[in-house]
C-alpha cells in the first residue's frame, strides 16, 4: 500500500488485474471493498473489470462480476471433481505421485506399473501382515534389513515424490 500521486489517497501499489484475482468469495470481496479498505484508506482498482472503490456507480457491476466469478469457480470445481471421479470409476490412477511399489506408466499417466525394485519389499510386507505382524514389527524388520523408507527409495530411483513447486514453502532456508 502506498500514497497515490494522482488522488493523494492511500492506494494499493499494484492494481489488481481483475476482481476475481483478489478473491472469488463474494463475502470476502464485500467485506474488504466496502468495510476494511475505506477504514484503512485503501482504494481498490481492478484493471480488467474497471472496478474502482471510489466510483459508487459501479458497485452493482462489481457485485454481479463477483457472483459470476464465484459461480464459475464452483462450476469448474464441480466439473474437475466429476472428471476425477469418472477416471477413478474406470480404474485410472488420479494421484500426483505413485504409491510405494508402483511407478506411473511413462506411456499413460493414469496407469500404474509395478516398481520391480520395490516389489520384493512390498511382497514381504504383505506376507508379514497376513502372518499377523503389526506395523512396528514390520518397520523394525525393514530397518534391520537396511531397506530404505519409501521417500529414500524414490530419491534413489529419481522418482517424483514431492510437488517441486512447494519445496520453497516447506523447506527452511539453508545458510
Amino acid at each position: 500500500i502506498s500514497a497515490c500521486l494522482l488522488c493523494s489517497e492511500m492506494c494499493i501499489r499494484d492494481s489488481c488485474k481483475s476482481q476475481s484475482r483478489f478473491s472469488r468469495d463474494m463475502a470476502v470481496v464485500e467485506t474488504y471493498i466496502h468495510d476494511k479498505f475505506p477504514e484503512w484508506g485503501v482504494r481498490f482498482v481492478s484493471i480488467i473489470d474497471h472496478a474502482d472503490s471510489l466510483d459508487v456507480t459501479n458497485k452493482k457491476t462489481r457485485q454481479i462480476n463477483g457472483l459470476v466469478n464465484e459461480w464459475y469457480c464452483e462450476e469448474v470445481s464441480a466439473n474437475v471433481r466429476k472428471v476425477l471421479q469418472h477416471k477413478r470409476e474406470e480404474g485410472k490412477f488420479t494421484g500426483s505421485f505413485a504409491p510405494y511399489g508402483y511407478l506411473v506408466d511413462p506411456e499413460d499417466k493414469n496407469h500404474l506399473i509395478i516398481d520391480e525394485m520395490a516389489a520384493p519389499v512390498v511382497r514381504d510386507i504383505f506376507s508379514w501382515y497376513l502372518q499377523g505382524w503389526g506395523y512396528r514389527k514390520i518397520a523394525a524388520a525393514l530397518n534391520e534389513a537396511g531397506i530404505p523408507n519409501p521417500t529414500s527409495h524414490k530419491r534413489r530411483t529419481n522418482s517424483r515424490y514431492v510437488n517441486l513447486s512447494l519445496i520453497h514453502i516447506s523447506e527452511p532456508t539453508r545458510q
